[in-house]
């Protein structure tokens, strides 16, 4: 954080198709860790993968830390993976 302390990190979660968000979820996090750990299941319904992407950004109390997007057609299913957020 911009004061040193350790964020209390939250995550929203959301589903685009297109640039049209139409689903969030809100995740929090344990407060004041810079190594926060996100454990909980995420779902959307969604027809088709072509198209659509989720948006991932991380903020603590209101100041933006990072965000992600992926595109879901590019995302293979079967395996795990990770990716870099975007400061």
């Amino acid at each position: 954080m911009p004061d040193g302390s350790a964020p209390t990190a939250s995550v929203t979660i959301s589903l685009y198709s297109g640039t049209r968000e139409i689903a969030s979820q809100k995740i929090e996090s344990q407060s004041r860790t810079c190594a926060a750990v996100f454990n909980q299941r995420v779902e959307f319904s969604v027809p088709q993968l072509d198209g659509h992407f989720l948006g991932v950004l991380v903020t603590s109390q209101g100041t933006f830390l990072g965000q992600l997007s992926l595109p879901l057609s590019g995302v293979r299913l079967e395996e795990d993976m990770s990716y870099r957020l975007r400061v």
